[in-house]
């Protein structure tokens, strides 16, 4: 399982960058669009995790976020 730790990006950002993503298309602009409801602010990729470590990493990254 591929995990990181992520915040989520505010509505109006995430609407901002649909407009963004469609204006790019129309130019012809080849690149890989994602759905704007899923983009996130990466904090830090972890990689391939096995899913028995899930519940260490919650244990850890709860409280730091919970300060924040």
């Amino acid at each position: 399982m591929r995990l990181f730790f992520a915040i989520p990006l505010p509505e109006t950002l995430k609407a901002e960058l649909a407009d963004f993503q469609a204006r790019a298309r129309k130019t012809g602009l080849s690149a890989s669009w994602p759905d704007p409801q899923d983009l996130h602010l990466t904090l830090a990729f972890l990689g391939e995790q096995d899913a028995s470590r899930m519940a260490a990493l919650m244990e850890v990254a709860g409280p730091v976020a919970a300060r924040h």
